[in-house]
């Protein structure tokens, strides 16, 4: 009697050793989100658009800041938007714009761009952006 007592514990402490590890293994290997957490520049365009630029900290130590650039309205919200530039540089500096187009001068690593964006207006109409960049990148 006392066999199968020490048998079915046995299972069952090896069981929970198995999940343990199974769950350990999968902490380990899933990686850590990243967050938007400072906005670095916020520069008005044409009315009601601006240019805004936030910090993406990784939490993790072994990789850069970058820096997520967009042109928002006063009815966008980041949140819902996919960024038109990604670039290491936080000091990008925005050259000459009208209406609908602006340059951008980057001296980061470039790591997403878009020149061809549609941003909601408060009248529900989109108004279409053209970006165009001047990219000095030296490693």
């Amino acid at each position: 009697m006392n066999t199968k007592l020490a048998l079915k514990t046995a299972k069952v402490l090896f069981f929970i050793v198995v999940l343990l590890s199974g769950l350990f293994t999968a902490w380990l290997f899933i990686p850590t989100p990243s967050i938007l957490d400072k906005q670095v520049l916020d520069v008005p365009l044409t009315k009601p658009f601006k240019l805004v630029s936030y910090r993406n900290n990784p939490n993790d130590a072994s990789m850069p800041f970058t820096y997520h650039y967009y042109v928002v309205s006063d009815v966008s919200d980041i949140e819902d938007m996919e960024p038109f530039l990604i670039t290491t540089d936080k000091f990008a500096k925005l050259g000459e714009f009208d209406e609908n187009t602006f340059s951008l001068s980057v001296n980061g690593k470039i790591e997403q761009y878009t020149n061809d964006l549609w941003i909601e207006k408060s009248d529900g109409k989109l108004q279409h952006w053209y970006v165009s960049i001047n990219a000095r990148y030296i490693r």
